[in-house]
């Protein structure tokens, strides 16, 4: 979803391992969406870290050559992405062995909706979502008591940090915890670009769409606040 916020925010600047032996070709920075709906948090203290991603080239890293467009472009087709869902696709809880309780998010309805739900360890791609309700997997999955549903065992979405990989082009699903190990992280809020994230180790991320330059962002996230991209 998109949104615009004002953050106060607590941050540190860290580089690769120079045990990679990578050679840094540009710096990048990631953003979060947020739906159709703007939050202001101008009255509260909100402590992300900005984080720069950097551009390598090696194969240790897992990160691929991309631009700052993108990963925008990446990002807004699962603003937009239309599904329709059926009966099979819901559940109000269900056990998924060897992953655990699912449970499909309230807005996810039989019909057609837009914007790709949540889903609690999800690392979907448009294709792999749309093939996966075709299969009877759940749309989405808002039950965050487990290790979450990255291999899209029964449930198909994506999470923050799962949506945030995909829009980096990463091939395998990162966390709020392994984000800050692919990435820089940047000396001040005014650095902040398109294509570059506002992470809480443990809590949320979200990816930079537009640096107003007054302390003001917009953003896109898969967000546990409706459960939704």
């Amino acid at each position: 979803r998109i949104s615009c916020c004002s953050c106060k925010y607590e941050i540190s600047f860290q580089r690769p391992s120079s045990s990679n032996r990578c050679k840094i070709i540009s710096p990048f920075i990631k953003i979060f969406k947020m739906k159709n709906i703007l939050h202001s948090f101008s009255k509260q203290i909100i402590r992300y870290s900005f984080i720069v991603l950097l551009f390598t080239s090696c194969s240790i890293t897992g990160i691929a050559q991309i631009t700052r467009a993108q990963i925008i472009a990446n990002a807004v087709p699962y603003t937009t992405y239309t599904f329709t869902a059926a009966s099979t696709n819901l559940t109000t809880g269900f056990y998924c062995p060897g992953v655990g309780n699912e449970k499909t998010p309230a807005w996810v309805t039989v019909g057609t909706h837009t914007s790709m739900p949540y889903c609690w360890g999800g690392f979907s791609t448009l294709s792999s979502f749309t093939s996966g309700l075709a299969n009877g997997k759940f749309a989405g999955n808002c039950d965050c008591t487990t290790g979450g549903d990255m291999n899209e065992s029964c449930a198909v979405g994506v999470d923050c940090s799962g949506f945030v990989a995909r829009t980096w082009g990463r091939s395998t699903k990162e966390s709020t915890m392994s984000l800050p190990n692919i990435s820089t992280l940047l000396s001040s809020p005014t650095l902040v670009q398109a294509g570059d994230i506002f992470n809480k180790a443990g809590s949320h991320v979200r990816l930079v769409e537009t640096n107003y330059g007054n302390g003001n962002y917009r953003v896109i996230e898969s967000s546990g606040n409706g459960w939704i991209v």
